[in-house]
């Protein structure tokens, strides 16, 4: 029995990989104009090599490089690598063993790295795109809302608060604050609160370590990460 539920997890994760690697691949490629099926095949963004198969396998193929192209010794962005490593502990870590469940959890991951990359690379969130994340609700057995004036104002609050940091301060693009009342009024502002708590510390060690300094920091990615550790 064990063994069976190991090949379900590895084989689960293979598939969470490929979708993750496929759909950040489609990300990028958007962000720069291009289709997601040309051009054909991968390639180095800096030399334009077309990359081997070992190359494109994920996880390991950053890791045999060692982090930079095997063509022209360029340092390959971290940010697919550390995707491709999260998705993998998440599919691991929150998976249940029960083919619906797992499959609307993949179908989560992939939509979560989607938009993260597009954030990363071009500081932009397809609104369609954030229509899969109806999935936290069967994922989080979360109902907390009810049309009364309590929960109403609760939300009236939460999302003038949202209007100022995005219009007024400038804090948050409305991408962000999209995913953020997605998740008011899916899981609750207890819930959402802890989620950009998490994604505050995240960003803020971004800040602390000076990753990409002078550029502007993309809070989606970390908001994503905050999401997978309030999914049970």
């Amino acid at each position: 029995m064990m063994e069976v539920i190991s090949l379900y997890l590895i084989f689960l994760i293979i598939i969470s990989e490929i979708g993750t690697s496929f759909v950040m691949l489609t990300a990028f490629r958007l962000t720069i104009g291009q289709t997601p099926w040309l051009p054909r095949h991968s390639y180095c963004d800096n030399c334009h090599q077309q990359l081997h198969w070992w190359q494109l396998i994920p996880i390991l193929g950053y890791v045999i490089q060692r982090g930079n192209c095997h063509f022209c010794r360029q340092v390959i962005n971290p940010f697919i690598f550390g995707s491709e490593l999260v998705i993998a502990v998440a599919t691991s870590a929150l998976a249940n063993y029960h083919l619906l469940h797992d499959s609307e959890l993949v179908l989560l991951l992939l939509t979560l790295a989607f938009l993260s990359t597009t954030d990363f690379y071009d500081q932009f969130i397809y609104c369609w795109g954030l229509l899969p994340l109806i999935l936290l609700i069967p994922l989080t057995q979360s109902c907390w809302f009810r049309f009364s004036c309590y929960h109403v104002s609760i939300l009236l609050v939460a999302l003038l608060f949202l209007i100022m940091l995005s219009r007024g301060l400038g804090g948050l693009g409305s991408g962000d604050v999209e995913l953020i009342t997605i998740l008011l009024l899916i899981m609750g502002p207890c819930q959402a609160a802890l989620i950009v708590l998490i994604a505050s510390v995240l960003m803020l060690g971004w800040w602390l370590i000076k990753v990409h300094p002078g550029r502007q920091m993309p809070f989606f990615p970390a908001l994503a990460v905050g999401i997978l550790f309030v999914v049970p």
